[in-house]
Parts: structure tokens; sequence; C-alpha cells
């Protein structure tokens, strides 16, 4: 159960606002205008506390901790009418019925029934050492105390506050937790009311920050190679996204907060150093009707003399022009057996195949061009159909191969965005077109 307040303020559009900013922040609102409705609401919920306006103070002991709103009538105990103090205030006060005995002994219990927030404030209160063990639908999690204050955190690959904000966001799975000795090695130095506020209001920014930058299912790649004076996060981020990456793999890979990660991924966004990939959930065809037809008869001619399986197209560019073509294969519907990722060394690798009609398949390689394996070229083209360079200019070296094989190359003078399905599906259709008009 989450901390729960009745919060009473005749002022309706003031008491709209709050209610719905300490919700956002994790909290349990009930509300009423006057006190004659909030008894009934205090019977019916039994909350943790009262939030009140000076103007509607109640007439009489409820047992219950009251704190007071701002106003002409409040006094030095008052709180400012400030979503994120009022939140503080109100962690820092115990719930009422504790849903654990967290005092003594060890224990376990459901996170459907137990928030997580009360059980590290109860933790807390009673200076608990041990580890508090979470196991989640996504993963298992630890949070371990020393004398009632968090020393660290770990969860799934992530670790210390990255770890802790995560798993404030988890409402559903179990818990168990075990007494022992501190741990040895402490990433986390905040109090604890400090960690729940701030976790609080960081995975509300996080939910709002992912959905301006992309959709669901998006991926993002980066377009340039950090700088050598790169910062920290953004530097880890270009890294990690040379091929496509979805937000979701970005936040987990990268070891900084995921507030600050977001940030810097839209400041790349902005300087054009990492772009967007639409979801993967629309899907087109490489060629249909009679051109579909037309290519498996050229496909079937362009097979090379000496070599088994199929015709062979050769994609020619850059690490990452190569990992966008391989996310862009993923949606033409004829593509099969695709690569799981580029290789951990930049060599010839299939990309996938292309199956057309009448048994009729074309085996795409990516081939990345990286000067210092140039005199590896001629080896690795041999026998394709043709070589299509995603680069508009690919170098002598790559030329010289081609034209020692009797190879066609064919350069994207049109600048085909090969993120795109439908555009890296033209420009193999044109390839192949101008491959079997040399035959």
């Amino acid at each position: 159960m989450s901390r729960s307040v009745v919060l009473i303020d005749p002022d309706l559009d003031s008491l709209g606002a709050l209610a719905s900013a300490l919700r956002a922040r994790g909290l349990t609102v009930t509300v009423a205008d006057s006190w004659e409705s909030a008894k009934a609401r205090i019977r019916a919920v039994a909350p943790d506390a009262l939030l009140c306006a000076a103007s509607v103070l109640p007439g009489e002991s409820v047992g219950i901790p009251c704190l007071l709103l701002d106003g002409p009538e409040a006094d030095e105990s008052s709180v400012r009418n400030d979503a994120d103090e009022v939140a503080r205030r109100l962690l820092a006060i115990p719930p009422r019925r504790a849903p654990v005995a967290a005092d003594k002994g060890d224990f376990r219990g459901d996170l459907a029934k137990v928030s997580l927030i009360d059980l590290l404030q109860l933790l807390g209160m009673n200076r608990r050492t041990g580890t508090l063990m979470l196991t989640t639908p996504a993963g298992a999690g630890e949070i371990r105390f020393t004398d009632g204050e968090v020393t660290d955190a770990a969860y799934r690959r992530l670790e210390g506050e990255k770890a802790l904000n995560r798993l404030l966001g988890e409402v559903d799975g179990t818990f168990a937790f075990s007494s022992g000795q501190p741990a040895a090695l402490r990433r986390i130095d905040q109090p604890l009311n400090n960690l729940l506020m701030e976790g609080l209001r960081q995975q509300d920014e996080v939910k709002r920050k992912r959905a301006e930058l992309c959709g669901e299912g998006d991926a993002i790649l980066a377009t340039a190679a950090p700088a050598d004076d790169e910062p920290e996060v953004a530097r880890s981020i270009l890294l990690c996204t040379q091929s496509p990456r979805s937000i979701e793999e970005v936040l987990d890979e990268v070891p900084a907060l995921d507030l600050e990660i977001l940030r810097v991924v839209a400041q790349l966004l902005g300087e054009s150093r990492v772009r967007t990939i639409a979801s993967g959930a629309e899907r087109v065809p490489f060629a249909d009707g009679e051109q579909a037809a037309l290519l498996g008869a050229m496909a079937s001619r362009l097979v090379g003399v000496g070599f088994e399986g199929g015709a062979r197209l050769v994609l020619a560019g850059s690490s990452s022009q190569l990992a966008a073509a391989s996310h862009a294969l993923r949606r033409i519907v004829e593509a099969s057996q695709l690569s799981d990722g580029s290789p951990a060394a930049p060599v010839p690798h299939v990309l996938a195949t292309l199956r057309l009609n009448e048994g009729v398949d074309i085996e795409l390689v990516g081939l990345p061009l990286l000067q210092a394996f140039a005199p590896l070229w001629p080896m690795s083209i041999a026998g394709a159909a043709v070589v299509v360079s995603l680069q508009s200019a690919p170098g002598a070296e790559l030329e010289e191969a081609c034209a020692a094989g009797g190879i066609p190359l064919e350069r994207d003078l049109q600048g085909t965005d090969v993120a795109d399905p439908s555009q890296l599906a033209r420009l193999m259709r044109e390839a192949l077109d101008a491959a079997s008009g040399r035959k």
C-alpha cells in the first residue's frame, strides 16, 4: 500500500492541482472541500495523514497527523503549497498500520500488497541492517541497508542509485528481507527520504521525456562518432548507438541515471548527431507483381560462375550504415535468415537472404569499408553479382577490387536513407537491374 493522505481545501482549483502533483509522486490522495465531507473519507480510507488548508482546521481530534498548507492563518509548522515539499513531509510520516514487522527478524511478502516505498521507510525507521531482495517480472534486484540507510542497490545489470530508481517503479513481484552484516561496498550515500523523493521525481520526468523523444519501439542510431573531448555520457550514447538500439537498450547499457541519459539523447537529436528509426511495425515488400517475377528471372542469371547458391549482392559502407541496413531488412517481407548483429571485427558478413518467387534466393552480404581491410576486399566480393556502395565516393580501393573481379559497382548517388526499408529495397532493385543489363 502507498502512503495515503486526505487533502482538505475549499479552493477547488488548488485542490485538484496539488492532488494531481502528489499522485504523480507516488502518494494515494483522497480529496475533500470541507471538514464535514472529510470525516466520511477519513473513516473510509484510514489515511496516514491529513493535509489541510488553514481555513478548514479540524474541530476535533482524529488521532491522525495533520499538516497545514501555507495561508493567512498558517503558522511556522505549516508547509509551503509546493508538491515536492509536501510529499517529502508526508513520506517522513510512518504508515498508520505497518504492513510488515520490520523492527526485528526477517520477513517476506508481496509488492502488490505492500509498496516498496513503505518497506524502505519501515526499514529506515527501525534502523535495520541487511538485504531486501526483490523478484519482479523484469528481473531480480537487491537493496542493501546499514543502520536504516540504503547503501547500495542492484537490479538486473544496473547498480547503485540507477538500480534503486528503477526498483521504485516496480509494483508487482515479491520481497524478502534478510538481516546481515553491513555491505562492504557503498555506492549510495544520501539520506533515505532524499533518495525516495528524487527517485519518484525522476520517474515522472523519465516517463514524460521518453514520450517526447520517440515512439514505442523506435530505435536510435548514431550519425557521427564521438569527438576526442566528448563528455562521458554523450560518448557512451554515441558508441552504444553505432548500431540501432531501442531507448530501453540505451538506458540499460549506459551507466548514467536514466533522466541524464534522456536529456543528453535529446541534445544529440537536436544536433543531428543521432537519429530515430521508426518502429518496425510496418513491413514493405521488396518487389511486387510482375516486378518480382522479373527480378527473380534476373537473379537466376546473376549467379557467379563456379559458385553455389543464389546470386550475391554486396552492400559496402561504414559499420553504422550496414547496421542501419540490417535493421531495415527486418522490415522487408521477403528477407529471411537475418543476421543477429554485426560481428565483433569489421569483416564481410551475411546480412540476410531475399527469397523471391520460384525459389530464387539473393544473398545479401555486408562489406565494412575499413581501409585496413582493403587488401582482402577482392576475395570478399568474388562471385558477387553486383556491389552497391552506400557511399557516393567509395574510394579507389573498392573500385579497383570490383574492376579486378569484373563485378559491377553501383554508387548511391541519391543519398538513400538505408534505415528506411522502402528506400533500401529501391536501391537494391536498381542495382540488380543495372547488373543484369551489363551481363
